[in-house]
């Protein structure tokens, strides 16, 4: 029996934790470079 511990990013959930990761830091990257915006925040409002 061989002592291997599986790791996080070895599993389904790691891969796609690892995914998000990626296109988080794109999406950073594009916001530092200038290339999209913040956008306006506008109060939220509740309907009743």
């Amino acid at each position: 029996m061989t002592n291997h511990r599986m790791m996080v990013k070895d599993t389904d959930i790691g891969e796609e934790l690892e995914d998000q990761i990626n296109d988080l830091k794109h999406l950073l990257e594009a916001y530092r470079n200038g290339d999209i915006s913040e956008r306006s925040r506008q109060p939220i409002t509740l309907k009743t």
